[in-house]
């Protein structure tokens, strides 16, 4: 074989492999950027893609769990008071949804509930947070506020206590469901599993 043949085969090898890899990268990129496994929202309680897609809030492609000294409802010394909790913030194309949630013990636990569900609906209620009434409440107790870009609910169910903040991207696409009914199917699936 010639130099110039040699040469020609050299360039096309080269150029092939960053073609391919380049393939590789976008395809890895696309593929990465999706969460295809349940995400825990609690012990026992999970969210699964399809969860996510049929409560309107699409595709997740980042799940952020808060670190282990996360407290949801601590005590004036900084004791965690639930016997479990979680803190999480799932993000879509559309916006982010952050998640907020203690369980507390069935013995004596009610009570603790109770007063952490007043205590984080007293923290947001001059933002203009209210009660639900009637086929809107949700669980045995719930609250909401809602805007355009964002809506925001806590419920009480059993012994659980969560919070659910969605806020949309500047950038969200005008199909996207308002904030509010997204976040109302989420919580009402969610109070299911409580």
């Amino acid at each position: 074989m010639n130099r110039k043949r040699m040469r020609t085969w050299v360039i096309v090898l080269v150029v092939l492999a960053l073609i391919s890899g380049s393939i590789v990268t976008l395809v890895s990129a696309l593929h990465g950027t999706t969460v295809d496994t349940p995400i825990t929202v609690l012990p026992g309680v999970t969210l699964t893609p399809e969860d996510l897609n049929a409560v309107g809030l699409g595709t997740a492609v980042d799940v952020q769990y808060a670190d282990k000294t996360f407290l949801f409802f601590p005590d004036a010394q900084g004791k965690e008071l639930a016997s479990a909790k979680s803190g999480l913030t799932i993000t879509f194309r559309n916006g982010s949804v952050t998640f907020l949630g203690g369980q507390f013990s069935q013995v004596g636990g009610s009570a603790l509930r109770d007063q952490a569900y007043a205590s984080y609906k007293n923290k947001v209620q001059d933002t203009g947070l209210s009660d639900d009434r009637g086929a809107a409440v949700i669980g045995d107790a719930s609250a909401r506020f809602a805007d355009p870009a964002a809506a925001a609910l806590i419920v009480r169910k059993n012994e659980t206590v969560f919070t659910l903040l969605y806020t949309l991207n500047a950038a969200a696409d005008t199909g996207s469901p308002e904030p509010i009914v997204a976040l109302d199917a989420l919580a009402r699936l969610l109070a299911e599993r409580f």
